[in-house]
């Protein structure tokens, strides 16, 4: 509660978003009844991967162990430390959810917030709260056609589900090549991410199935158009460096014209904060925090789409 932007008391919530972990208690507190909830995963080996490299964790991992490691021997050795951390571990039907191993559960609030030990069937349960609370989760690996029925559901338009792919390698360590050992102890530890993962997975893809003919070729449509919205919005020849040694693709100086693209292609934190401000209708708290200077950029690009209902 004491991140929620102040509001008048004839006013209520429409919109949670940012990072955060999800407790169904607290989000239907605050949210109306109507509210519509949904989430996104990725294949549970490739986000932990992607996550350990993204923080440096494989960097810090061979700092503890003094020696210089390759991925394969950096995650063996962290997943030896969470072991160690976690003795509950050596059973094979307990699972620890960290904000680091099994992220994914972490988030979506299977522990509670903490570092905590979690049975199969614990995480069954709470999957299946989950798919109850929830409206749809999307996967990574069928990223467009999750976004074509989240517009479907929202009564949005295409362009409304525009997204920009601009992050690239992170660095130039790749992410390697794990042995099968290695793939299979990660598996296991990461039982939690794959129970949620496998079953949202296999629901989203039985909706898809069942989808009409019209669907498949708006779809196709979609992929074509954001495509070329995004060649028009970034220089896809080059790279420049952004948050943690990775790369990203540059605005073009179309790009940078159009509000479309400059919002698309800032920080999601930046742009979360201009809009709490924008929408923030209570005085006293618009008194101590103006926007200033480092919003400029949008101001400059003209008013907002005035569906957004957001104020200078």
């Amino acid at each position: 509660p004491k991140f929620l932007m102040l509001l008048p008391s004839n006013e209520t919530y429409n919109i949670m978003c940012q990072h955060m972990v999800f407790n169904k208690a607290t989000v239907e507190s605050v949210m109306p009844d109507d509210s519509y909830y949904f989430s996104l995963l990725r294949e549970p080996i490739k986000a932990f991967i992607s996550f350990f490299i993204f923080y440096n964790k494989d960097k810090r991992t061979q700092d503890l162990a003094g020696k210089s490691l390759t991925l394969d021997g950096s995650i063996n050795s962290f997943l030896d430390g969470i072991k160690t951390f976690n003795d509950d571990n050596s059973d094979s039907d307990k699972f620890t959810v960290t904000n680091s191993l099994n992220s994914m559960s972490y988030d979506l609030g299977m522990s509670g917030g903490t570092t905590k030990t979690i049975t199969r069937k614990e995480g069954e349960e709470y999957v299946a709260m989950l798919d109850k609370r929830f409206d749809l989760i999307m996967t990574l690996e069928h990223l467009d056609e999750s976004l074509m029925l989240f517009k479907e559901d929202m009564c949005w338009n295409t362009t409304d589900v525009f997204y920009l792919n601009r992050m690239q390698s992170r660095s130039n360590r790749s992410h390697g090549l794990l042995s099968q050992d290695t793939l299979t102890r990660l598996k296991h530890h990461l039982t939690p991410d794959y129970q949620m993962y496998n079953h949202f997975s296999g629901k989203l893809k039985n909706r898809l199935a069942a989808q009409p003919q019209k669907f498949r070729e708006d779809l196709e449509v979609f992929k074509e158009a954001r495509s070329k919205f995004e060649a028009e919005c970034l220089d896809l020849t080059t790279f420049h460096n952004a948050v943690y040694g990775s790369k990203a693709h540059p605005l073009t100086e179309a790009g940078r014209a159009s509000r479309h693209c400059v919002i698309l292609e800032d920080k999601d934190v930046a742009l979360t904060k201009l809009v709490s401000l924008l929408q923030d209708l209570n005085p006293e708290h618009r008194k101590k925090q103006q926007i200033t200077g480092k919003y400029d950029k949008y101001k400059q690009l003209g008013p907002f789409p005035r569906k957004w209902k957001l104020r200078y």
